[in-house]
């Protein structure tokens, strides 16, 4: 299969190929040095490397060719030449996807490298362009197709008067160069391509492509047109869904030449035989697939699911078996990553998603049997010997089994799957070790957070060492007097903060509001507050602007509103006290009087409010 990859790629250049091999008298089947040197001279004279074959193979384009055979000098000759490696004409994957499916990573890279540097426009010759120094992307007779398909006798004989009517319109995109001051600008001109279906003079259906513009454009002196990129089989798929059409008509338009109609054809198809001889013979995998997915029998299908030289129509087929012997095959032995995940996803045997977690190369795939695996066990050597951390993350939310937790907690898993673990521990006795003498904080913090036993907190609460682990314990902790200490006397803001956020003692909170040092200590002591005399003081009073808006945010006591909304001298500390008054009268003059813009909207707002509601 090599060496027909790379003599159709030299074929393909026309007959001048034909004859400088001749005159070479040598093979083109090596892709090598003396491959080259017949190559090359095609281009020299001008042959396009964007022009397609229709013999043996249909419509194989010289960077799809070059990309199959897998040779890197030989495929930077079209490359140089701006061929166009995007295109797929139809009948296969693009260039780079080649590469890909036949393990070429030299020569995908390098593709994909030429498309990023913007080396992906085929030149074209005056009669292909109204300016000869436009720089065109060649079509890939998406619109010639469907005029054609329209002609078919069968569509003719059931729609005579169906009509194929195409609008294009120009689009514009500017890219700008390294440095915009230097005026390294390109303009490319696309275009916009409606294709109607009409009957009787009246639009039945219609569909519409766009320029797929580029993130980025090099650099070019000549005028660039990149156009459309149509595919007209969902236009074909919706007309053949139509009662006009019978399954004897499918079954005909299932042998047109154009793939477009065979993929309208295939979609609507229910004729078992039929199908079968498309998902399996047919040169197109986009056929291939359409069929694939009206198929039933299940052979048929584990055929194409393990025999398919294409991932898209592989993958069609899994989606309709129902084997599990032949999923696992698939699951377990397909050389795309996405058709194994898939594969997984419909399999339930244990062992053989076992399998898939522990040797797959593809960290998807091995998140995807996961998902799905129930062994405990199989769950925790997930969890400490996957090489990927989300995977192992994934198989410790499946993991239950409290030994197997307690394994994953106590070991060197790192410090995220370890809190993790320890959160889904309920070994009290456990959590009190990790607490107490974990050498990670985080852990020790995580037990904490766990623990039941008062006693346990009441030692952790101002003992550790770290700041988190205390602040954990404090979150625990109903013990007013411990919380009182802890609120007063800890060194760390945020746990003394956390403390105040669970006291009731009133006067205690004056306290911390009158003494801490710290304003999130006193705005957390503030919003514990109930007393309003204590609030309408802070309130009206407090030096701390925040304070007195955590004080106002509290209050219920109108006149104290009325007196903040209309004194305070900071806006969010008045904007506050606005959204908390019912006074009408007082709201109507902030909305009048306040210097600030927003604090007057929001009055405006709230007296809107209050008058509807009365209505």
């Amino acid at each position: 299969m090599k060496q027909f990859g790379f003599l159709l790629l030299v074929s393909l250049y026309g007959s001048f190929a034909q004859q400088a091999l001749a005159q070479t008298n040598r093979p083109a089947s090596r892709g090598g040095k003396v491959d080259l040197d017949c190559v090359k001279p095609l281009i020299a004279t001008g042959s396009s490397p964007n022009s397609v074959n229709n013999t043996k193979v249909r419509d194989w384009t010289a960077p799809r060719a070059a990309a199959y055979e897998g040779g890197v000098e030989i495929t930077r000759v079209p490359l140089s030449a701006h061929a166009l490696v995007s295109a797929t004409h139809y009948c296969d994957d693009a260039a780079i996807e080649v590469a890909r499916e036949n393990g070429h990573t030299e020569v995908a890279t390098l593709i994909d490298a030429g498309w990023e540097m913007g080396k992906v426009l085929a030149a074209t010759s005056p009669s292909q362009s109204e300016d000869p120094r436009k720089e065109t992307w060649i079509r890939d007779g998406g619109i010639d197709r469907m005029k054609l398909a329209v002609q078919e006798p069968r569509i003719k004989e059931r729609m005579p008067d169906l009509q194929c009517v195409v609008e294009v319109s120009k689009t514009f995109r500017e890219y700008i160069g390294v440095f915009p001051t230097s005026g390294d600008r390109t303009t490319v001109e696309g275009e916009q391509v409606t294709i109607k279906l009409q009957q009787g003079g009246h639009t039945i259906d219609e569909s519409s492509w766009s320029t797929a513009f580029p993130h980025s454009m090099g650099h070019s002196s000549h005028p660039i047109v990149l156009t459309a990129d149509v595919s007209g089989e969902a236009l074909l798929i919706r007309l053949f869904h139509r009662d006009s059409f019978t399954q004897d008509d499918l079954a005909d338009l299932g042998h047109s030449n154009i793939a477009e109609v065979r993929i309208g054809a295939a979609t609507n198809l229910t004729k078992q035989g039929v199908l079968t001889v498309l998902a399996t013979t047919d040169a197109d995998p986009r056929v291939r697939s359409a069929a694939a997915m009206n198929l039933s029998d299940q052979a048929v299908l584990a055929r194409v699911a393990t025999g398919d030289k294409s991932s898209l129509a592989r993958t069609a087929a899994v989606e309709r078996l129902t084997d599990e012997a032949v999923l696992t095959r698939v699951a377990t032995g397909d050389n795309d990553p996405l058709v194994r995940k898939l594969a997984v996803a419909r399999i339930s045997d244990q062992r053989s998603l076992a399998k898939v977690a522990f040797e797959d190369k593809w960290p998807e795939v091995r998140a995807s049997a996961v998902e799905k695996l129930t062994d405990q066990v199989v769950l925790a050597k997930v969890v400490t010997g996957d090489d990927a951390f989300y995977v192992r993350v994934a198989a410790l939310e499946k993991l239950t089994d409290q030994t197997e937790l307690a394994i994953v907690a106590t070991g060197d898993n790192g410090s995220r799957l370890r809190v993790a673990a320890t959160q889904k521990l309920t070994d009290q006795a456990l959590l009190a070790k990790l607490a107490n003498e974990d050498k990670d904080s985080q852990v020790r913090a995580a037990a904490a957070k766990m623990l039941k036993d008062r006693t346990l907190l009441i030692e952790r609460a101002p003992e550790d060492r770290d700041p988190l682990v205390r602040k954990a314990a404090v979150e625990q902790l109903t013990d007013q007097a411990i919380l009182g200490r802890i609120a007063t006397v800890d060194n760390d803001s945020q746990v003394r903060a956390a403390a105040a956020e669970k006291l009731t003692d009133q006067l205690l909170l004056v306290k911390l509001v009158g003494e801490d040092k710290d304003p999130l200590v006193r705005r957390a002591a503030v919003q514990k507050l109930t007393d309003q005399t204590l609030l309408v003081k802070l309130a009206a009073n407090d030096g701390d602007p925040l304070i007195r808006k955590a004080a106002v945010e509290k209050l219920t006591d109108q006149a104290a509103l009325a007196m903040v909304a209309t004194g305070d001298g900071n806006w969010q500390v008045r904007d506050a006290a606005v959204e908390r008054l019912t006074d009408q009268v007082v709201l109507a003059k902030v909305a009048t009087e306040d210097k600030d813009f927003l604090v007057r909207l929001d009055a405006n707002k709230r007296l809107a409010l209050i008058r509807n509601a009365a209505r």
